[in-house]
């Protein structure tokens, strides 16, 4: 073990090594299929730069609706399409 240890201190390149050997199982998974979670990231960049940006929203309906349109799921055809209530 110490000498493992002494290897990554002076080698990075031994290291470089190490996490290959430690990670194949999971490398070889990942090579072997065309999915990955890219377009899922994408999406909760959006959300988070969202909320960023608007300081944050007090209704979530008006949230979701804004998200929404920002990702291009929803279309609003007239302004009969998100009606709020009324502060009462």
């Amino acid at each position: 073990m110490v000498l493992i240890l002494f290897f990554l201190i002076l080698c990075p390149e031994f290291f470089f090594i190490f996490t290959l050997r430690k990670y194949k199982d999971y490398l070889e998974n990942s090579m072997s299929y065309d999915y990955n979670n890219g377009p899922l990231e994408g999406l909760i960049r959006k959300a988070k730069a969202l909320t960023t940006v608007s300081y944050g929203y007090r209704n979530f309906e008006r949230f979701k609706n804004r998200y929404l349109i920002l990702c291009r799921q929803v279309i609003p055809i007239s302004d009969d399409t998100f009606k709020y209530k009324k502060a009462s």
